[in-house]
């Protein structure tokens, strides 16, 4: 078992029971969602021991994250709870296929109030990988000076760094900001998981080639990208040579929420690297994860145990 840290912003969810625009709906059911969650219970579920990292409200919404953490057997020991700011929340609709609407409040979010004290007592001594996304330190300066000063102190400590831009381009400035912060992380850290098209938008090559080389010439040592039903390839350097892994998608009977598929790659891709698989045994845990979670509707309800997860690649 491995000890994996993460940092991000927790949101109580609240997920339309019934089809149509979110401005009608009059019943929810509520769940919690955040990226870095979704990945911290993916890789609990897988064997591993997740450290997450957050600032709540001291209100129903953040104490409810607290007991669903707890729950999923998440070390919450890094959570933070003040009176002055509110825990952010996520509004998602139902649809018969697809990607749904999605509707955000989190301004001024506790999470969002996050300064580099609050990181100072992080004990690095126990950790064996760090988590991050471009998510958490998309949401002002403050939260990408944390992630910037994380992943150094992770580097000096010699741990494994791995980064999933995860674009949402409305929580920066400029396009132009957001891309030369996530690349400025991104090109400092060990592994990075672009989607294709967030490749495209970062480096400005559509061509997976060129999207890995764009980053292993600037020392990333591995670059895996997702190809969505194409499935996945892995790329390193060896000697000078780009060596290229590919491995295809699963197909699944039918597409339930496609939010939340990234995650749970990024969870196989961590707890592949912590168990030791080859590259294309990476490649195929997180795939088959991504597809798990196209399946359901909740952010992370989808992600397996290792049974399931063997039981459904052996069935495909």
């Amino acid at each position: 078992m491995a000890n994996i840290l993460t940092i991000g912003e927790a949101m109580g969810l609240f997920v339309s029971k019934e089809e149509g625009p979110l401005k009608s709906v009059k019943e929810f059911r509520r769940l919690v969602s955040g990226a870095e969650i979704n990945v911290s219970i993916g890789v609990t579920r897988l064997g591993h021991k997740a450290y997450y990292f957050t600032q709540l409200g001291k209100d129903p919404i953040g104490d409810n994250i607290i007991e669903f953490l707890k729950s999923e057997n998440i070390n919450t020991n890094n959570i933070m709870q003040v009176k002055d700011y509110n825990t952010g929340i996520q509004l998602k609709g139902k649809t018969k296929e697809g990607d749904p609407e999605i509707a955000y409040y989190r301004k001024n979010s506790a999470a969002s109030q996050m300064t580099l004290d609050n990181i100072k007592s992080i004990d690095f001594s126990n950790i064996d990988l760090l988590h991050i996304t471009g998510i958490f330190m998309g949401l002002n300066n403050q939260t990408y000076e944390i992630v910037y000063n994380l992943v150094k102190k992770a580097k000096e400590n010699n741990i494994i760094v791995t980064f999933d831009p995860n674009i949402r381009e409305s929580l920066w400035e400029s396009r132009e900001i957001m891309i030369e912060r996530i690349n400025a992380i991104g090109c400092i850290c060990d592994y990075i998981l672009p989607g294709q098209n967030e490749g495209e938008i970062l480096t400005g090559f559509r061509n997976v080639d060129e999207i890995a080389k764009f980053y292993l010439d600037y020392g990333v040592k591995n670059v895996i990208i997702k190809l969505g039903e194409k499935g996945s390839a892995f790329f390193i350097k060896e000697k000078g040579e780009i060596k290229t892994t590919l491995h295809p998608g699963f197909k699944v009977d039918k597409i339930i929420d496609t939010v939340g598929a990234g995650d749970g790659f990024a969870s196989g891709v961590i707890t592949g690297i912590l168990d030791n698989l080859s590259d294309y045994d990476i490649l195929e845990r997180a795939n088959a994860i991504g597809a798990i979670q196209i399946t359901h509707q909740s952010d992370n309800e989808g992600l397996p145990t290792i049974d399931e997860l063997k039981e459904f690649i052996k069935n495909r």
